[in-house]
């Protein structure tokens, strides 16, 4: 609704999907792991829009996507630096992010994505820090899911345990460790919803600051849109 009556955020809507549906490749960066884009990528979400409405989310550990193309010589040789210190002998999307230049890293990112099964076309790659998670959850207030209470305070710190070892103590496996992050983002998300277009105008001054401190980067596939 703020994006139908503030002529302020008409920019906001081509990348909303107001035009045309759009798809976008989400990559979460642990910045516990320093990588040159600004963290790990351990974790990746796609996301439909449409209308400025969000249509799907789906998230998942980024290793269930590379893992389907272990050793398979669709994937390209590592630079050498990656082969020799972390004894890998192809390069996947994981350590895509080889360049601090982030359209760089986000175009290998997305040609990774699509080698190892990701069938959607995408209109642009995103990385965000879990500090956008923190700034969410100021706005919105502790949210709790799969009996797991998070708030703005713990909530990183709860998630690296979670994802490391609290998934053990659960007896889930593996492979399923990073489910949560689903219904935690759509908790966020439905919280956000129902909140007034005043709140919303602080989603977006988060968003313009994130952006503006690397804690939110874009490459949009539109080379137009990119430029601006």
């Amino acid at each position: 609704k703020l994006l139908e009556l503030s002529p302020a955020w008409k920019k906001w809507r081509p990348y909303l999907g107001w035009e045309k549906p759009a798809i976008y490749l989400v990559l979460f960066q642990n910045s516990a792991e320093l990588r040159p884009t600004g963290g790990f990528w351990g974790s990746y979400a796609v996301v439909h829009l449409s209308q400025g409405k969000l249509v799907s989310l789906r998230t998942d550990d980024i290793y269930n996507l590379d893992k389907k193309v272990i050793g398979s010589t669709i994937m390209p040789l590592p630079p050498a630096p990656l082969k020799q210190y972390l004894k890998v002998q192809r390069w996947y999307l994981r350590d895509a992010n080889w360049s601090p230049d982030f359209p760089t890293s986000a175009r290998l990112a997305q040609d990774f994505f699509a080698r190892e099964g990701g069938v959607e076309e995408l209109d642009g790659v995103i990385a965000i820090t879990p500090k956008i998670l923190l700034r969410l959850l100021n706005l919105v207030g502790p949210v709790k899911v799969e009996g797991q209470l998070f708030n703005p305070e713990q909530a990183v710190e709860q998630l690296q345990h979670y994802v490391q070892l609290g998934y053990k103590e659960e007896g889930i496996p593996k492979s399923d460790r990073k489910n949560i992050l689903q219904p935690l983002a759509q908790e966020v998300i439905s919280r956000l919803i129902d909140k007034p277009p005043s709140v919303w105008l602080n989603v977006f001054t988060i968003i313009e600051e994130s952006l503006a401190r690397r804690d939110v980067q874009v490459y949009l596939t539109n080379e137009e849109r990119q430029r601006e």
